[in-house]
């Protein structure tokens, strides 16, 4: 835990300070640091609290660095490093070489897909090794949530643009709410301004945010997971400064406005950061720790819609059954059928009783052979008798 959280918070600040050098080397160095600073309290991201986006993040950030400094190699090694951190980031690496390939720049396109290429199939066959599988990914699962139209429609994730993708909440600040229209145009703005002086940075920003929302958004379809904005999110704040401070730079009298908007646009972000631990979340080391004590198993098998802290504190071997884990329950899910962790004769299970877990608790199969054993805040554990 110390680990992951040292490390999501490295990734964010080196981020901000990633933001700031790619705008300073377009000669936006203002811009810079203010996208550097509104970065630093990104409500998106202090909402998120996981390194994947972080890392995610500062790796586009350094990728589009190596392009500028025309350092090849390091560029393919941070590719590489990018699609291993997400899966579907291959199609966001792909696009640097396509660019190279477009400008025919071929000697530097291969020089970067070299160690790019051979990175990914290196992991990809330790993967294979290690796990059986070549591929695993949280996708299928993903899709399957999709396909039962209990996590919205399938363009659910188009809906979230708005803001939600600024503040990583469902219920945003009123503040948070306030800014997101100012933020997107001042994004735009900023955005159109760069294209047309042949900038580099924001544009290419630009482009990772529009291949993420088409991939997710129209392809994939996937539902409303707020980390899966964070390329948008991004771009929104690179783009707002970079066009408020083009908008001062133009009008001697709009930098009051600028910098009041400035302003405004941070009060809105520190608004948005929720720092209250999430609802429902802290029994879960309770539970973890319990079942340790309650069993004799070295391994108890112990079913579960939200794992990750029971896995880490406790010695439980995991029935997953939204398909995360196991790709067997992915039918399951696919169909908005959430029991078949049922099939699996699990020792434990632990529900806060949303509305995943109602059919469940509805089954001959568990009321024959489960009883409560515990209760810590709103989870519940079931004993299998």
């Amino acid at each position: 835990m110390a680990a992951s959280l040292f490390i999501y918070v490295a990734a964010w600040g080196l981020g901000g300070i990633a933001l700031a050098r790619i705008l300073a080397n377009d000669g936006r160095a203002l811009a810079g640091w203010i996208a550097c600073g509104l970065y630093s309290i990104d409500p998106l991201l202090a909402n998120v609290r996981g390194m994947e986006t972080s890392v995610y993040l500062v790796l586009i950030l350094a990728a589009i660095w190596t392009f500028q400094r025309q350092r090849w190699i390091t560029m393919g090694c941070l590719l590489a490093l990018l699609a291993i951190a997400r899966s579907d980031a291959i199609l966001l690496a792909a696009a640097f070489l396509v660019w190279l390939v477009l400008r025919r720049r071929f000697a530097a396109a291969a020089l970067a897909a070299t160690p790019l290429g051979a990175g990914y199939v290196v992991w990809t066959y330790a993967l294979w090794k290690l796990t059986g599988t070549a591929f695993p990914s949280s996708l299928a699962a993903k899709m399957a949530q999709r396909d039962s139209g209990q996590w919205g429609g399938q363009f659910s994730y188009l809906k979230g643009l708005n803001p939600y993708a600024i503040s990583g909440s469902e219920a945003p600040h009123p503040l948070t709410a306030l800014i997101v229209a100012p933020l997107l145009i001042a994004a735009i703005f900023g955005t159109v301004t760069a294209i047309r002086r042949h900038e580099f940075a924001l544009p290419a920003l630009a482009v990772a945010a529009a291949i993420v929302l088409v991939e997710y958004g129209f392809v994939l379809r996937l539902p409303m997971y707020y980390w899966h904005y964070a390329a948008f999110n991004m771009w929104v704040v690179a783009g707002a400064a970079y066009g408020i401070v083009e908008a001062a730079a133009q009008q001697q009298r709009l930098r009051i406005a600028a910098a009041l908007l400035t302003a405004v646009i941070a009060v809105g972000f520190i608004a948005g950061v929720d720092l209250a631990p999430k609802a429902g979340r802290a029994p879960y080391r309770q539970v973890a720790e319990w079942i340790d004590r309650d069993t004799k198993a070295p391994h108890p098998t112990v079913a579960a819609s939200e794992f990750g802290t029971i896995g880490y504190y406790s010695r439980a071997d995991l029935v997953d059954y939204l398909g995360l884990l196991d790709s067997h329950a992915i039918p399951s899910v696919r169909h908005g059928d959430f029991t078949w962790w049922l099939t699996q004769h699990p020792a434990y299970w632990v529900t806060d009783g949303t509305w995943i877990d109602a059919a469940a608790t509805k089954s001959a199969d568990f009321t024959d052979h489960y009883r409560p054993a515990a209760t810590f805040g709103p989870l519940t554990i079931y004993k299998r008798q």
